[in-house]
């Protein structure tokens, strides 16, 4: 939350405010309002923009199979992770 309430600024039929993204910021919740208390939320919802590129979010947790670029593309490499999350492999020692 930025506090006070920015100012944002009259451009043309628009309304601009410029934000600086924190490091690591993965996700921006935006809502409005006049200053008269007169808010525009999405209808309760909220504005949520993705935040890509700005550091190193919280890991997620793998689901069993990811393959990392999701697009492989042509003969570039990928990476195949695996997560036995509990799961044993047929034949597999457990050591």
């Amino acid at each position: 939350m930025i506090t006070p309430n920015p100012t944002m600024t009259k451009n043309g039929y628009y309304w601009e405010y410029v934000y600086t993204v924190p490091t690591n910021t993965t996700v921006i919740d935006v809502v409005f309002n006049d200053g008269n208390n007169v808010w525009d939320n999405n209808g309760g919802g909220d504005w949520h923009k993705a935040v890509t590129g700005c550091g190193e979010g919280p890991e997620e947790p793998l689901g069993p199979v990811s393959i990392s670029p999701t697009n492989a593309a042509g003969c570039a490499p990928i990476t195949i992770t695996y997560n036995p999350a509990g799961r044993n492999l047929q034949g597999a020692g457990l050591g």
